[in-house]
């Protein structure tokens, strides 16, 4: 299958993804950011054409894994998934 969404924790992740994912042609749809630092780091890794780039309201994994358990209209919540098979 083809990638969906991205989790980036840090700006050099953001830019070993990019550049790993630019080499194969296939960009994922959607980019979950931990920081705007990041966010921006992703955008200028991802240039000229970036992906959608969703930043989480606060630095830390739970603001993070919150926003992504509400996802974007479309987006399979990955957070339900995983809570129903236990």
């Amino acid at each position: 299958g083809e990638i969906g969404a991205v989790v980036l924790l840090s700006a050099r992740v953001a830019e070993h993804i990019a550049r790993n994912i630019k080499a194969e042609m296939q960009m994922p749809p959607r980019l979950y950011c931990l920081s705007s630092r990041i966010a921006d780091a992703a955008r200028a890794a991802f240039a000229p054409h970036a992906p959608e780039i969703i930043t989480s309201p606060r630095p830390d994994i739970a603001a993070l894994l919150q926003m992504i358990d509400v996802p974007a209209p479309g987006l399979h919540n990955i957070m339900s998934s995983a809570d129903s098979t236990r």
